[in-house]
């Protein structure tokens, strides 16, 4: 089926919706002493309703389009009737169908039940996942504990696939996509989480959680850091990383650890339909922990080495040049090669050490200086930086000599 000229139909609609709720409002709104909410707030929840109430009509223009495609017979009711909001017959089944949005309460709910026609389909506008079909389920439980009638609660998708088959299915799951990317764009509104000392701890359990079952190794070969690396010492990066929990570092409470949780709370809060055409303020905490990562590791295992004529004290001299192209000339130099992990092995260390060398020099080019000092970040940029900047923390720590002590000081695990 050929969605156009329906998705065109609702998305005036909703322009048309969104006029009246945001630019001309003609109801006062009343405000809590407390203020706790915002404007904002209450204009989007009418702004969801408006949507989801445009979505009902929408999904019943669509069933007869789709019925008289695949030859179906097919009747609109008038909504409160005793026939649903539409039926269709099939198999010589005359089934009467209602489409809802939201949970109903009891006393809706009851008054459903009473007038609706047997066998009826209450198909619920939910997506695939595991809380929605839970969702289903506990209805279905409701229904059943207040009638005997034959009344079945099923997803959307689940609608399209039982009267007009898979193909369709896909088309109505590619076309929802276009749905939602186009109604953000005309609603212009979301609400934003705050990050509360609780949302902070739920956040952090979420990066640790990405930062171990990040796919590693796809990236490497993607970005052609395999080329220079044996899979043996690979599987040791992983090893020293993960096992030994050195990635503990990027969830503690250094400074590079609060600036990777803040662009990764950015990245996880906010979607490519935001309108600003220059990401940069999501990638500066990726950017900026690279760099505080690598000058917190070279105060450690660096100490009594140096950098140009500078020595490299514990302490942090400030004199000492930190630029990342220092760090790319302090790690190929050939009398640190040490410096890297002694599970690898003399004869791996220094295509290791040059590996690394190579990758950070990338980072700097197409990560740093590619976009802070000369172009704008685009929304899929942002993907990019961060896969880049969660490999780069993957083979800093995996493949350089550091102690437990060492990720204790740098307030990783104890």
């Amino acid at each position: 089926m050929d969605y156009t000229e329906y998705n065109e139909t609702l998305f005036k609609s909703l322009r048309n919706k969104r006029k009246q709720i945001v630019l001309e409002p003609n109801t006062v709104r009343r405000r809590s002493i407390f203020g706790i909410t915002e404007s904002s707030d209450k204009t989007y929840e009418l702004l969801l309703k408006m949507f989801e109430l445009e979505t009902l009509i929408w999904s019943e223009g669509v069933s007869a389009k789709l019925c008289e495609q695949h030859n179906l017979e097919y009747a609109y009711h008038n909504h409160g009737g005793e026939n649903g909001d539409i039926s269709i017959k099939k198999d010589d089944e005359l089934y009467n169908i209602t489409f809802k949005s939201g949970e109903p309460n009891t006393s809706s709910l009851y008054r459903f039940v009473g007038n609706i026609a047997e066998p009826c389909l209450y198909v619920m506008l939910v997506d695939d996942s595991d809380s929605s079909h839970q969702f289903i389920d506990n209805l279905q439980e409701r229904i059943k504990r207040i009638t005997s009638k034959d009344i079945n609660i099923i997803s959307y998708h689940e609608y399209i696939r039982l009267f007009f088959g898979e193909d369709e299915v896909k088309k109505s799951e590619e076309n929802i996509k276009i749905i939602k990317k186009k109604a953000r764009e005309i609603i212009g509104q979301k609400v934003t989480d705050i990050c509360t000392e609780e949302q902070r701890i739920r956040a952090l359990t979420d990066l640790e959680e990405t930062l171990k079952t990040f796919d590693y190794e796809s990236l490497a070969e993607e970005y052609g850091v395999m080329d220079n690396i044996y899979p043996n010492d690979f599987e040791l990066i992983k090893e020293n990383y993960l096992e030994l929990s050195r990635y503990s570092v990027l969830i503690g409470d250094n400074d590079f650890a609060e600036s990777l949780f803040s662009s990764e709370w950015l990245y996880q809060n906010s979607t490519e339909e935001d309108g600003i055409a220059d990401n940069t303020y999501k990638v500066t905490g990726y950017i900026k922990s690279i760099e505080q990562l690598l000058w917190g590791i070279v105060y450690i295992i660096g100490e009594g080495r140096s950098i140009g004529r500078r020595n490299i004290t514990i302490n942090g001299d400030n004199s000492i040049r930190t630029t990342l192209e220092d760090f790319c000339d302090f790690i190929g130099n050939y009398s640190n090669r040490n410096l890297c992990d002694e599970v690898f092995g003399r004869n791996h260390a220094q295509s290791l050490m040059e590996a690394l060398r190579d990758y950070i020099k990338d980072y700097k080019n197409n990560c740093r200086n590619g976009y802070l000092h000369k172009h704008n970040v685009e929304a899929q940029d942002v993907s990019m930086i961060r896969n880049k900047t969660f490999l780069l923390y993957f083979l800093l720590l995996g493949i350089l000599k550091i102690s437990d002590d060492d990720i204790v000081a740098l307030g990783g695990a104890k």
